[in-house]
């Protein structure tokens, strides 16, 4: 009974998200290791362990026992309350998991592929969603994306970076609602991620080449990006600015959800390379800034949360959905000014105990 309970949540939880993680000593998560920070911080924080795509790596494909089968032995032996949680989940499709594998990350591609249209941008989104509905992963919630692409429409930036772009979704979502003179770079640690991030931008906007025109995808550890190749990462000059010798483009809409550890690190580091505007606004989106958490980054962008969690969640800096545009317009104070809004995790597996937990993306905006 225990090795068929065993087998449906590792089958559920490890062999549907095989990517690379990092374990972190400071707290019981696992962290994602896409567009992570360079290793040289801290040895502790970067020691990495991975998942392996398959359990049958150890025990051979027969250890695929049914799925109905082993939801029914994992009933006698997980609490009550872990099994409320995983009753409330929509009904699925079984037959889904024969069907569809998810073993290393360009297995969505066949998938996306067969449920939507080239071309077809929501059609694609929603065939990532569905995808994403069977086999936890960490791309945004549906929920997520509407906060950040709210903060990309009320903002309307000239230039985007995004690290952390594990398989394109909020790049695709980015580049949707995005001006028509917008550009977005993305910066993806997982050479594996890449390539479908690259094949998904494709297929979306085959038939707009003037929006994959303004789309950059760059493989590599984020600090280290920033740190090295510091005159690639600048956006390009726009034809305002072709003559003039003396100015430099920048990213006035930053998007973080990597490495929660390299948030602080990586937003000063981008200032200090003069890679974020400093005569106009900044708008700077953080995914999972309460749940793992981000160490320190929140005291960064003029929020004080320096106690502990319970007084993040506390905290009267939380707005909802609906009041982003007003905050984003509305902010006209000199520095940083900083808003949570309450969304819970993207998934339940072993780092949130398999039930849902609260998180928050923080909205900030830094005035000249």
């Amino acid at each position: 009974v225990f090795f068929g309970a065993a087998v449906i949540y590792c089958h559920s939880h490890i062999v549907r998200d095989p990517i690379s993680l990092k374990w972190s000593k400071k707290s019981t998560y696992l962290r994602l290791n896409a567009a992570a920070c360079s290793p040289d911080n801290d040895d502790d924080k970067n020691t990495k362990y991975d998942i392996p795509n398959s359990i049958s790596t150890y025990f051979g494909n027969k250890v695929r026992v049914a799925v109905t089968c082993s939801v029914t032995l994992a009933t006698a032996v997980f609490s009550s309350k872990t099994i409320s949680v995983a009753q409330e989940e929509p009904k699925r499709d079984f037959s889904f998991y024969e069907k569809w594998s998810y073993q290393k990350p360009s297995d969505i591609l066949s998938y996306v592929y067969q449920e939507s249209k080239q071309g077809d941008v929501s059609g694609i989104l929603n065939a990532m969603d569905t995808f994403a509905s069977y086999y936890p992963m960490y791309k945004l919630t549906p929920f997520k994306a509407r906060i950040l692409t709210s903060a990309v429409e009320q903002s309307k930036p000239s230039n985007i970076l995004e690290l952390g772009s594990f398989l394109g979704y909020s790049a695709i979502k980015m580049a949707q609602i995005m001006p028509s003179s917008t550009t977005i770079t993305c910066i993806e640690g997982n050479p594996a991620n890449v390539e479908v991030i690259k094949a998904l931008l494709q297929y979306a906007f085959a038939l707009q080449p003037s929006i994959l025109a303004r789309i950059r995808v760059m493989e590599g550890l984020s600090t280290n990006v920033i740190k090295s190749n510091t005159a690639n990462l600048r956006p390009s000059l726009t034809l305002t600015h072709k003559n003039d010798e003396n100015f430099q483009e920048t990213f006035d809409f930053v998007f973080l959800d990597h490495d929660k550890d390299c948030y602080r690190t990586d937003l000063l580091l981008l200032d200090e390379k003069l890679l974020l505007p400093r005569n106009q606004s900044l708008t700077v989106v953080a995914d999972n800034v309460v749940f793992p958490g981000a160490p320190g980054y929140l005291e960064a962008v003029g929020l004080n949360s320096s106690h502990d969690d319970s007084s993040i969640a506390r905290s009267d800096s939380y707005i909802p959905i609906e009041e982003i545009p007003s905050f984003l317009k509305g902010t006209k104070e000199m520095g940083w000014v900083t808003r949570l809004i309450r969304c819970p995790f993207e998934r339940q597996g072993f780092e949130t105990k398999f039930q849902v937990v609260d998180d928050a993306m923080s909205l900030s905006v830094r005035s000249p």
